[in-house]
């Protein structure tokens, strides 16, 4: 994989389509009852969504969304126990990530569940609802219903190459699973970053401790090229996505940018989001940009110089830790 590649094999404009579907629906839902936090909803019901897209049976598919609802509702009131403590978080947020991580395991479903429980596991206290966990658990339970049969239950009934018999050449090509040793490994590998990704959040950032941690997660994964390739073009998309983004703000100084945002950017995010790495940053970075140019300049700029930052930092954590994993243990 060589870097800042644009594969175009891989765009997906259907998945884009249902993907903006499911943002224009949340959209207008937060102008009829603005008062509920659908962002909550949206990010729960994505993640959700996010299971589906391993292939495989229906069935395990299914599977996959049903395990991320009972855990990701199990872990709310966790991060919302400890989320204003120092660390006890920390301790916890270690126990997440390595057990998340462990379910690689299990094979390439197990591992994009336990990924996406981990971001559920570090964002939730900061969705907007942390005074209300019930409410929270609501809105999850909420969100994931509303997107998953915008989005994801469509995609359960759809045939599947993969799915047309046991004999089929793309069933000979999977791989093996990895060794218990290189799990525990690279779990470790990853619960570490994590913790030492979070303490420089809260020990340098002044607006969100989790925005090294969240850069990590995302480029975080077992082969160590693949983590380097990927945390190059992530860090390349955030810094356009932020200059980009923030300057429109300050420039457009419009209430209507963030939702036209939504609804231009949101279509890339799936669309593009197995083209390139620094695709589904740069218009998700773009998006929230804009708001920060929308408020006073000189808050804004200072949040846009953290964003910058702390991806920099994020992506740079991933690679050092991996590298490490690969040279101190196994590769298998």
């Amino acid at each position: 994989m060589k870097i800042l590649k644009f594969n175009m094999k891989n765009y997906d404009p259907v998945g884009g389509m249902k993907y903006l579907a499911g943002v224009v629906v949340v959209l207008v839902l937060s102008m009829i009852f603005p008062g509920f936090p659908w962002f909550a909803t949206f990010i729960s019901g994505a993640l959700a969504w996010l299971t589906t897209t391993v292939p495989g049976r229906r069935g395990d598919r299914l599977q996959g969304i049903l395990a991320f609802l009972v855990f990701a509702a199990a872990l709310i009131g966790m991060a919302h126990l400890l989320s204003g403590t120092h660390w006890p978080w920390f301790a916890a947020l270690f126990f997440v990530a390595f057990f998340g991580t462990f379910a690689m395991i299990k094979g390439p479903r197990g591992f994009m569940t336990g990924w996406c429980l981990i971001i559920w596991f570090y964002v939730a206290p900061f969705l907007g609802a942390s005074d209300a966990p019930v409410l929270l658990l609501t809105c999850h339970l909420l969100g994931s219903g509303t997107v998953l049969a915008l989005i994801a239950l469509p995609f359960l009934w759809q045939k599947k190459t993969a799915e047309t018999g046991e004999g089929s050449a793309q069933a000979g090509e999977v791989d093996p699973p990895p060794s218990l040793g290189f799990v525990l490994q690279h779990s470790t590998a990853v619960g570490l970053v994590m913790v030492l990704g979070l303490v420089l959040g809260f020990s340098w950032l002044k607006t969100d401790p989790t925005m090294i941690i969240n850069a990590s997660m995302m480029v975080m994964f077992p082969c160590r090229k693949q983590t380097v390739t990927m945390a190059v073009d992530r860090a390349f998309g955030a810094v356009l996505g932020v200059l980009l983004g923030f300057y429109l703000g300050v420039y457009v100084q419009s209430e209507l940018l963030e939702p036209i945002l939504w609804i231009i950017m949101s279509y890339g995010v799936v669309s593009l989001m197995n083209v390139n790495a620094a695709a589904p940053v740069f218009f998700f970075t773009t998006i929230a940009a804009a708001g920060w140019g929308l408020v006073d300049y000189d808050v804004g700029n200072t949040i846009a110089n953290e964003r910058i930052r702390a991806e920099v930092v994020g992506v740079a954590l991933a690679g050092v830790g991996i590298t490490l994993r690969s040279i101190l243990g196994s590769d298998k």
